[in-house]
């Protein structure tokens, strides 16, 4: 059997909110505009899997994808021991069994005891060292298990949607041939933040494919913008609905998985 591709991740890889785009009429997720498990459908499951960035390269790899089957969300290092290191010790998934491990990177606060809440009783120069600290405690854990893989044939790729992770010296110098670059129609960027959170504050028109956000600029000059639709937000803003939802609508996975897609080829040519 042809190899697969291993795909871990948090939300961003599972495919949230994919499946309010299933079109059916009695769509609950969707009317309800929350995820809720006891209304997740087998048919809106299957939705959600076809068209998340998994299938998608896999797809164009002519392949498989194998992901994480714990459910929604999940932190770096816990993610992997639950979803990769624990299968590979009971012998359900095997390192000969893929060609390719693509690790899409969460929030590193994730795996902090006590996260956010924790935080709060620390200044503003503290919290700075703990997050670089958990950064570096991450990224050797991170740099050790993409070894294993590595030596064993497989390659790896690595991406984020939080930033802190990826602009640390340690990720910079230890993943520099893993790192994928996201690609837009016009533009590069080294994480999924940077396309997400761009103009936040308010969309004020949309067409079918882009949206125009009332945005203030590094200048703090206000103006307003034209991007492509990459968000679910994007999607349902002047609808009301799923106002601050920024997982990736169906033309945000498609742009993960080419850029994905992009990086495997550049070392091919």
């Amino acid at each position: 059997m042809e190899k697969g591709v291993l795909c871990l991740g948090c939300s961003y890889t599972w495919g949230e909110g994919l499946y309010f785009y299933s079109g059916l009429a009695d769509n609950l997720l969707k009317r309800n505009h929350s995820f809720d498990i006891s209304e997740m459908r087998e048919v809106y499951d299957c939705y959600r899997k076809k068209y998340r960035w998994p299938r998608l390269l896999a797809n164009e790899l002519d392949s498989w994808e194998y992901t994480s089957d714990i459910g929604n969300g999940g932190a770096n290092i816990q993610h992997y021991q639950y979803c990769v290191h624990n299968k590979l010790l009971s012998g359900q998934i095997k390192y000969s069994d893929f060609n390719y491990f693509v690790w899409q990177f969460t929030d590193p606060l994730r795996d902090f005891p006590g996260g956010y809440e924790r935080l709060e009783k620390f200044s503003d120069e503290q919290v700075f060292d703990i997050v670089d600290e958990e950064c570096k405690r991450q990224l050797l854990f991170i740099d050790r298990m993409c070894n294993e893989w590595e030596k064993r044939g497989v390659r790896v790729l690595t991406l984020s949607w939080w930033p802190e992770l990826i602009e640390h010296p340690y990720y910079k110098n230890l993943f520099k041939n893993r790192d994928v670059k996201i690609y837009t129609e016009t533009s590069k960027h080294n994480s999924l933040s940077e396309i997400i959170f761009r103009g936040a504050e308010i969309i004020v028109k949309e067409d079918r494919d882009s949206v125009w956000l009332d945005v203030t600029d590094d200048n703090g000059i206000r103006k307003v913008i034209k991007q492509k639709k990459y968000t679910i937000r994007d999607d349902y803003y002047l609808e009301g609905f799923q106002r601050n939802d920024i997982h990736l609508n169906k033309r945000g996975h498609k742009m993960l998985s080419d850029s994905i897609l992009k990086k495997i080829n550049e070392n091919l040519i």
